[in-house]
């Protein structure tokens, strides 16, 4: 086998390991957060601002993509 094959083969098997861990990845991690319709900004489970206020429930992700930001940090979801 020419050191050209075996690069190639190796390529080949790179992609194959990439697809499978891919394709391993367990259901996407979603949290219920706490948004404030008026400022746009989101509160994660635990903050002594979970439902305080003018706001509505909602998973992460979907705070994200309707533009509200977090009050401090992500609260942990997998958002793609």
């Amino acid at each position: 086998m020419t050191p050209a094959i075996r690069m190639r083969a190796a390529a080949v098997l790179i992609s194959i390991l990439f697809i499978a861990v891919a394709l391993a990845r367990p259901p996407q991690k979603e949290v219920t957060v706490w948004a404030l319709t008026d400022t746009k900004v989101y509160h994660c489970p635990g903050s002594k601002w979970y439902k305080v206020g003018n706001g509505k429930e909602m998973s992460e992700c979907q705070a994200i993509h309707e533009g509200y930001k977090p009050a401090l940090v992500s609260c942990g979801s997998d958002c793609r």
